[in-house]
């Protein structure tokens, strides 16, 4: 298993990520403001360390979720794999290859998707550092949009790569 630049970026993800949780543990109240209506205003809390095992079991389940989905496309009949030019894709020759992109670019999504949660949180926290508990409507704008273009870098670039027969 080699050091990819998608593997040290998700590896970095998850530095950060612990590293915020482990930040909050100490300077956020002991009962969070964790859920907010569309106005931005709390309407749902929870205690710290509930709050902290929540968001740091959902980043790493997603993680994993994403990677496990990704690596398992190899256990699937090679039939079953939909991409731009399947039938060079799925022959024997070429499936594993295929299998094996997909799952190393399965990285930089998890780890875009990590810190899409970080700066979840991140809002979070700040707004439980309000006086009266107030999620930032422009800054999850924001976070929302760029999630958004990042999947959409993600999507494509596997179809600029998959587009292209490697014989021709």
């Amino acid at each position: 298993m080699r050091l990819s630049p998608a593997r040290l970026a998700f590896g970095l993800a998850v530095l950060l990520f612990g590293f915020a949780l482990w930040h909050d543990a100490r300077t956020l109240p002991d009962l969070v403001a964790s859920h907010f209506d569309a106005a931005g205003r709390a309407d749902g809390t929870m205690p710290r360390r509930a709050h902290l095992a929540f968001f740091g079991g959902f980043g790493g389940g997603m993680s994993l979720f994403l990677l496990g989905v990704c690596w398992s496309v190899r256990l699937f009949p090679a039939s079953t794999l939909n991409v731009p030019h399947a039938d060079y894709w799925r022959r024997p020759e070429n499936h594993p290859r295929a299998c094996r992109f997909l799952f190393e670019h399965a990285f930089w999504i998890a780890a875009f998707t990590l810190l899409w949660l970080l700066g979840l949180h991140r809002q979070i926290a700040a707004a439980n550092r309000l006086p009266i508990p107030h999620l930032d409507g422009k800054n999850m704008t924001v976070l929302g949009i760029a999630y958004g273009v990042g999947l959409a870098l993600w999507i494509g670039t596997l179809w600029l790569y998959f587009r292209k027969r490697r014989d021709t």
